[in-house]
């Protein structure tokens, strides 16, 4: 996995053309990871609002997360991707429900830190039945998974309660809409809609319907339209977390990934079955031999 972070910006705070704009953002940024002494790779051209860096290691990413504040000051914030995140993320269930009832998230990170795990963050789903942890980097994550001794104030996680989070990132084309791996704006020929409205006349960076639905008056809710499900007025495509079409994707990735994990566990315990049958016969043969 390519080490990235988006750090967004605010275009209105430059001037010049668009080169001189460009230019100026990245010197400005370089400036500053310079200060904190981050150390990058390299930095991408601008976008409309975000510009993405790459780092050599997780260390590096991380030390420009932890400078959040100072980097924001600076006019920058710094993003990490959905599917990086997800890289380093445990996902809990199937647990005592004691364990939430008795714990917070504050709780439980510091239970898991004085236990010398590398914990960023802890999420609590709504449903207080699971739990994320955000680990440092993906190795930890990986290896609080494997370990089958995790326990938190003496109530046990084993293997089965965890796994890694999946990427709910669902690659959509910004022209037409459409969900498909193998298709991108670059080269899209289809009709352009904006992901907003549907309509053809704009593009959704420049509609007029505000990004959070908390904003939006009822006329404005029901002028939605989510081009996937192709449906008015309840969501839009962009809302990747209440898009029928969008999560049910999610739902096979996190299913194929369970087969996968339950056939890999099936397979690691029938070798290990035939390892020790072939031990036993070495041994009888051995105690038969004059």
């Amino acid at each position: 996995m390519a080490f990235k972070l988006s750090f967004r910006f605010n275009r209105t705070a430059y001037h010049g053309t668009l080169e001189e704009i460009k230019q100026q953002i990245t010197n400005k940024l370089t400036r500053s990871l310079n200060t904190l002494r981050i150390e990058v790779m390299r930095f991408y051209s601008p976008s409309r609002d975000s510009i993405k860096v790459l780092f050599s290691d997780e260390k590096d990413v991380n030390k420009a997360l932890d400078k959040f504040d100072e980097l924001k000051r600076d006019g920058f914030e710094p993003r990490i991707s959905m599917a990086m995140k997800a890289d380093r993320t445990a996902y809990c269930f199937g647990f005592d429900p004691t364990l939430l009832s008795t714990y917070t998230n504050d709780n439980i990170k510091e239970i898991l830190t004085n236990e010398n795990w590398k914990v960023r963050d802890v999420y609590i789903m709504s449903s207080k039945k699971s739990f994320k942890i955000e680990f440092n980097s993906s190795q930890e994550a990986n290896k609080f998974i494997q370990d089958n001794n995790t326990n938190i104030g003496g109530i046990r996680l084993d293997c089965n309660s965890k796994e890694l989070e999946i990427d709910p990132t669902v690659r959509q084309c910004w022209s037409c809409g459409t969900l498909n791996p193998n298709h991108n704006s670059e080269e899209c020929t289809g009709p352009k809609k904006c992901l907003k409205c549907g309509s053809r006349n704009h593009q959704f960076y420049n509609c007029t319907l505000p990004k959070n639905h908390n904003d939006m008056n009822h006329e404005q809710k029901e002028n939605r339209y989510c081009i996937p499900c192709r449906t008015y007025g309840d969501h839009t495509s962009l809302d990747h977390r209440y898009c029928p079409s969008k999560r049910r994707i999610v739902q096979e990735r996190i299913a194929e990934a369970r087969e996968k994990r339950k056939s890999e566990e099936d397979n690691s315990k029938r070798d290990s079955e035939l390892i020790k049958n072939n031990r036993n016969i070495q041994h009888r043969n051995m105690a038969c031999t004059p």
